[in-house]
């Protein structure tokens, strides 16, 4: 292709147009390594806790997912769950047991605003 490398990353490196199959490829290959939303994540591969830099914790990748159908209400309990979540006492409890990082403020921002502009 005129000398051009369409892969900058290298041969070995190979992109997706979705994250649909990631999984499923990483499970077919006994050393690749995939980057998906955990939802997509099953039994036949796992995920792996990363750091910033060599010798700072590592963090399992942790995320809440809801089914909401457009134009839909939450069911209540799930709605005021993730307001608690996403709150000020919830992020603390989230921040107090040192596992997990808490949301940014601006992160947590944006979920309470999407869930607030919903119908």
């Amino acid at each position: 292709m005129g000398g051009h490398d369409l892969n900058p990353a290298g041969p070995a490196v190979r992109r997706e147009k979705t994250v649909f199959n990631i999984a499923k490829d990483v499970a077919e290959a006994p050393y690749a390594i995939g980057y998906t939303g955990v939802a997509h994540v099953d039994q036949a591969v796992k995920g792996i806790s990363l750091s910033d830099h060599a010798g700072d914790p590592a963090y399992a990748p942790t995320f809440s997912y809801v089914n909401k159908r457009p134009g839909k209400q939450l069911d209540p309990v799930v709605e005021e769950l993730i307001r608690f979540i996403l709150g000020k006492r919830g992020q603390s409890v989230t921040g107090g047991q040192q596992v997990f990082l808490p949301l940014r403020s601006g992160q947590a921002k944006a979920g309470l605003d999407a869930l607030n502009a919903a119908p």
